[in-house]
């Protein structure tokens, strides 16, 4: 936990067992810390854009039946902001509200933002 959200960082993420693995995680330290801002960083992964192969959409599903959530999203590289751009897109069509952003200092300052 940080001052007012919750911090999830991947590292070297290649498998969609890797990936759900880290998401069950979230929402076990989530639901633990009664945290609804959750800041994600990924570094030196493979970006994602077979969305149902990783099961977000499941993870985005679980994240709002629980409570309200506000995500942030940084990626270290072009590719994995790319496809987190798609992955905003989807989590907007659910009702998720959940934002991509070029560096942490942005994506704190949203989720810490009461806009």
């Amino acid at each position: 936990m940080e001052a007012g959200y919750l911090r999830a960082e991947l590292f070297d993420r290649t498998t969609a067992e890797e990936t759900h693995e880290f998401l069950e995680a979230i929402l076990a330290a989530a639901a633990e810390h009664d945290a609804t801002r959750l800041l994600v960083s990924v570094f030196s992964s493979r970006p994602i854009f077979k969305v149902d192969q990783y099961g977000l959409m499941d993870y985005f599903s679980k994240a709002v039946e629980k409570s309200p959530h506000r995500i942030a999203m940084v990626g270290d590289t072009p590719e994995i902001r790319l496809s987190q751009k798609y992955i905003e897109f989807l989590a907007w069509q659910r009702g998720v509200t959940l934002k991509t952003f070029g560096n942490e200092e942005g994506a704190v300052l949203w989720l810490t933002s009461d806009r």
